[in-house]
């Protein structure tokens, strides 16, 4: 005999699996606060296979899986600065290190800097004007 698989991919009587954390905490956790799904149900002490399954229920808009690595990239970054120089910072195209400053004006698509422009922005200080250039006087633009 065969034996009955315990898994329902949808919850059909709320009462008979009472969720720990209420419908309005999950949704302050998981929009308010922007944590992953992962992280909310460890607050609550449950899978997140669960959690999933109630916000279904619920009625809530999951995020697609651009949004969560956006969410999870942009805190990455915040949480080590600006100044954070390490190996995932150097633009592999440009071979030039760079600095997440999502509000400079002469920063890319990705919110990013080059460390050499901040460190001569910060010397003269102010902003580099367009067509202005800065020059190692070493030839090594890693430094």
């Amino acid at each position: 005999m065969a034996r009955q698989d315990t898994y329902t991919k949808s919850i059909k009587d709320p009462s008979s699996h009472p969720y720990p954390l209420s419908k309005h905490e999950v949704a302050r956790l998981y929009y308010g606060e922007k944590l992953p799904l992962r992280e909310v149900a460890a607050r609550a002490g449950t899978s997140r296979q669960r959690l999933a399954r109630w916000m279904e229920f619920w009625g809530f808009e999951r995020r697609t899986g651009l949004e969560g690595r956006t969410l999870f990239t942009d805190k990455r970054r915040a949480a080590r600065g600006a100044t954070w120089h390490d190996h995932g910072w150097k633009n592999k195209a440009t071979n030039r290190w760079m600095a997440y400053v999502p509000d400079h004006p002469r920063r890319n698509a990705k919110g990013e800097v080059p460390v050499h422009v901040l460190v001569a922005e910060a010397r003269i200080g102010r902003y580099l004007e367009d067509g202005e250039v800065v020059h190692h006087l070493d030839k090594d633009r890693d430094n």
